[in-house]
C-alpha cells in the first residue's frame, strides 16, 4: 500500500526546491521580457513594410540578407544561406 503525503499545515509554508524555484523564476522573468518586446517587434515590422511599400520593393538584399515581402503582406529577414535553401 502506498504511503499517504500529509499536506502542509495551515499557517505554514510548503517546502521549497531551491533548484525549481530559480529555474521557475528564471523562466517567468524571460517570458515577461518577450512578451514586453512583442510590441516593438510587431512596431518594427510594421515600420519595416511600410518603407519597401514605399519603395515598391518586395525583394531587397543587403549585407548576407533578404528581405522579403510576402502575399499577405508580411515581411520577413532571413539569413541569405536559408533563404536560398542552402542551409547554414
Amino acid at each position: 500500500m502506498a504511503k499517504v503525503k500529509q499536506a502542509h499545515l495551515d499557517g505554514m509554508d510548503p517546502p521549497t526546491i531551491t533548484e525549481i524555484d530559480d529555474a521557475a523564476e528564471t523562466y517567468y522573468s524571460l517570458n515577461d521580457k518577450s512578451w514586453k518586446m512583442r510590441g516593438k517587434v510587431e512596431e518594427a515590422r510594421d515600420a519595416l513594410l511600410e518603407i519597401m511599400k514605399k519603395h515598391e520593393l518586395t525583394t531587397y538584399e543587403y549585407e548576407n540578407k533578404i528581405v522579403s515581402v510576402e502575399e499577405k503582406e508580411v515581411v520577413k529577414v532571413k539569413n541569405k544561406k536559408a533563404y536560398n535553401g542552402d542551409g547554414e
